[in-house]
């Protein structure tokens, strides 16, 4: 499936304004206090119950939200089902405590996981061992793309390599070169946990090369149409990604020492520190 022009480029080829008619803008909006809820799963360590390995995605959207956020969502319920299923049928119990959470009120200004960081802000400085989150994570099926603290990439391309989509593997798929991660940045909930407790993070996503979700960001065409027929047909990159952020905080939660790279995040630093 492909876009096709519909002539908005041509329209906006002059620029915008000034133009010859005057348009009055009325908005209404009211004022009221709405409750949101974060809800956490949690599988309590057996040696450092107290160091924390958390993955997340918000679960509110503009829209009907099939990407943005409910292609993340939908991955940390299937990795909660499955890491609940191996503590409870095998007798596994991660080394340290992992939990899984859904943040309500990211699209009003990531309330949802401010609010929680802010609240157990000093816990977290001391305890958290890394945040991974997914929202609108899988765009496309085509390149991986990896954001985040320098120091988990080897952890990341180690665990890309095992895992297969389309007949490649996601590290050959992976944006900017195998173990290459790009800044942080802002504008979703990994953004409390790096910028107010200092927790590592990291935020991967499948996208297309033509990085076509942009066409209906935030809109009423973010459908399950629009994900199926567009996006991830059979829901490949979905499974992979599951895959992946499962395999990741596997590594981080078991072994004995956290597999963090401090020479990558020198490597970083030492190229100008941009997202260090």
């Amino acid at each position: 499936a492909s876009w096709t022009d519909t002539g908005f480029a041509s329209i906006m080829a002059g620029g915008i304004g000034p133009s010859a008619y005057n348009v009055t803008l009325t908005v209404r909006r009211e004022l009221v206090t709405k409750r949101i809820a974060n809800v956490h799963g949690v599988i309590r360590g057996a040696v450092e119950p107290d160091r924390i390995v958390a993955i997340g995605s918000h679960r509110d959207a503009w829209a009907y939200g099939a990407i943005d956020p409910i292609s993340g969502t939908s991955i940390i319920l299937e990795v909660a089902r499955v890491l609940g299923n191996l503590h409870k049928n095998s007798g596994w119990t991660p080394r340290r405590t992992i939990q899984v959470s859904s943040w309500g009120g990211e699209e009003w200004g990531l309330m949802g996981s401010t609010e929680y960081v802010e609240n157990q802000i000093e816990l977290l400085r001391q305890r958290a061992v890394v945040y991974i989150n997914l929202d609108s994570c899988v765009r496309g099926t085509e390149v991986l793309k990896v954001y985040g603290s320098p120091s988990l990439g080897p952890a990341l391309r180690d665990a890309a390599g095992d895992i297969r989509l389309g007949g490649e593997s996601l590290l050959s798929l992976w944006d900017g070169g195998a173990g290459s991660v790009a800044p942080p940045g802002s504008g979703t909930d990994h953004t409390a946990w790096i910028q107010l407790s200092g927790a590592p993070v990291v935020f991967v996503k499948m996208e297309s090369r033509d990085e076509r979700f942009h066409a209906v960001y935030h809109s009423a065409y973010d459908s399950v149409f629009w994900a199926e027929r567009f996006a991830d047909p059979g829901y490949a990159g979905h499974a992979a990604i599951a895959r992946l952020v499962g395999d990741v905080a596997l590594r981080i939660a078991d072994r004995n020492v956290v597999p963090f790279s401090a020479s990558a995040y020198a490597a970083k630093v030492a190229g100008g520190g941009e997202g260090a």
